[in-house]
């Protein structure tokens, strides 16, 4: 009887070797490691900086550069060789920076640590207290904070970090007198705000004034509380937006106004809410320049209900208005009426009598 069998040889790929080139020296050790792909294990490595170190790692103590061959057999004797070198660490650099803007003192604010060159993992330390990449830190005012960072090998660097904090200038402004109705500014600068385009100050401030409430007998008030302007009943004055325009009332009278910034900075102001004289004027160019093209009478917005009527020069009444608080455009059922003297009968609401000439012109200066 004949046996026969197939021998099968089998063609390895051959070996690669991966490794880390150049490897850095750390705490004095230079560690080399080579790993295999392909060939036919188990594999011997043989090194030249220690003859009987068989193994895919070599530790080498030393701190002076230098370099190392390994030689890899495999099992068939197949050779595969490398040369690893082994420097010096990369010098550590470090930096740190201030990435948000806090606006008001002790607000938070977010500082980061970053590596320029280093071996890692790395250990942050602050002098604020964190030990993270990220540190928050709230102050009341700028201060230096010191980062120091180690890398594996031991070597440090520190780094000091600018912490910046707005300081803002105290609030100020004007204590205003103004007509009954009509708008007053109390012309405000500092606090927490920003320069317009025109390099006017714009501040966001909340306007308050003091309620008072729980009166006696005698009518004197028992106590008190600082509340929001607009939210005052009968408040003498209402303010128009964050920047200190306000709108006077209709009631004369003083109110003491304390202004707020968003950071809490305070500034006291009085508000005079007073009865104007009324001054009419004697001429007016409604020519559309924007400039005087109104027949406006100032003040006359602290007494509602007052009556105009205007007449021409043959008696007959080409205008009127029963609460009059604005401005005759000089037309009539819109159409401009001619230049020339007009006359006026103004009966303010008080009942006080006005009368007089007015010229309309509208030829451009």
């Amino acid at each position: 009887m004949v046996r026969s069998a197939t021998l099968i040889i089998q063609d390895f790929e051959p070996t690669e070797l991966q490794y880390e080139n150049p490897v850095g020296i750390c705490n004095g050790e230079a560690i080399l490691q080579v790993e295999t792909s392909g060939g036919y294990g188990p594999f011997t490595f043989l090194w030249s900086t220690n003859a009987s170190d068989t193994l895919a790692f070599n530790v080498i103590e030393t701190n002076d550069p230098g370099a190392a061959q390994v030689t890899v057999t495999d099992v068939c004797g197949n050779e595969q060789s490398a040369t690893i070198t082994y420097t010096l660490p990369p010098e550590l650099v470090i930096y740190g920076e201030q990435t948000t803007n806090p606006i008001c003192p002790g607000d938070e604010t977010v500082l980061e640590a970053g590596i320029n060159t280093g071996v890692g993992p790395f250990t942050y330390e602050w002098s604020s207290g964190g030990d993270g990449e990220t540190e928050i830190v709230n102050f009341n005012s700028s201060q230096i904070v010191t980062l120091t960072v180690t890398d594996a090998c031991g070597i440090e660097d520190d780094f000091e970090v600018s912490v910046e904090y707005p300081v803002w200038d105290p609030i100020v402004g004007n204590n205003p007198e103004v007509c009954l109705g009509i708008q007053g500014d109390l012309n405000l600068t500092g606090g927490v705000g920003e320069e317009d385009l025109a390099g006017n100050w714009v501040g966001q401030y909340n306007f308050y004034t003091w309620q008072y409430f729980d009166y006696d007998e005698a009518g004197d008030p028992q106590d008190s509380a600082l509340v929001i302007v607009d939210e005052v009943l009968d408040s003498l004055a209402v303010f128009v937006g964050p920047t200190g325009n306000f709108q006077a009332g209709l009631t004369q009278g003083n109110m003491d106004v304390v202004v707020v910034d968003q950071c809490g900075a305070e500034g006291m102001f009085n508000v005079s809410i007073i009865a104007c004289e009324t001054e009419i004027p004697n001429v007016f160019s409604p020519n559309n320049d924007t400039q005087n093209d109104f027949f406006r009478i100032p003040g006359i917005e602290g007494f509602p209900n007052s009556q105009l009527e205007i007449y021409n020069r043959w008696g007959n009444v080409i205008y009127q208005s029963n609460d009059y608080g604005g401005g005759w455009d000089g037309r009539v059922n819109n159409e401009p009426v001619a230049d020339g003297t007009y006359f006026y009968i103004l009966r303010r609401s008080d009942g006080q009598n006005f009368h007089g000439a007015v010229t309309i012109t509208r030829q451009r200066r």
